[in-house]
């Protein structure tokens, strides 16, 4: 029986590190495969970092190289969370209000990285919203849907948070 390479070998042997000939910037091999495991393994994780240090657009190359999907939210200029992140109602061709669920819902439930930029400049009603995300309940919560709307929608397995 052969036995099989560690994780992070494997890692090592599909993935090189960032440098700045091909990729524009350095990065500690450390980091980088750190970050590559949590994004294979769908581990939520959080970048910390002066700004302008690449946070990133590190997670950006990770995605590109790992081919996985990257959808990027500005946190710090999200002004409505309640219209960015969950919808809002509307009126439609016939004058009845129907709720458009945001682009943040339709990500969530499919295998992608869902990277919440600067999350520490985001209004504070975008915690109440995210945690149930982000904790082990992984849904979103869309109360104000109304109606007949989902009012829980559930997080996919392979969605991945990044928070920068």
């Amino acid at each position: 029986m052969a036995k099989s390479k560690p994780f992070l070998e494997e890692l090592k042997s599909k993935i090189s590190v960032p440098d700045i000939p091909h990729d524009g910037f350095y990065v500690d091999p450390e980091t980088w495969y750190l970050l590559v495991r949590n994004l294979t393994k769908n581990i939520n994780t959080m970048l910390v970092g002066s700004t302008g240090c690449g946070k990133t657009e590190l997670v950006m190359l990770a995605c590109k190289k790992l081919g996985k999907e990257c959808c990027v939210y500005d946190m710090g200029s999200m002004y409505d969370p309640i219209s960015g992140l969950l919808g809002v109602h509307r009126l439609n061709e016939e004058g009845h209000s129907v709720f458009d669920y945001a682009k943040f819902t339709e990500d969530i439930q499919k295998p992608c990285i869902v990277l919440l930029d600067e999350l520490s400049r985001a209004p504070l009603t975008c915690n109440n919203i995210l945690l149930p995300c982000l904790d082990s309940r992984r849904e979103l919560p869309v109360d104000i849907a109304g109606g007949n709307g989902t009012r829980n929608i559930k997080v996919h397995p392979d969605c991945v948070f990044i928070a920068t």
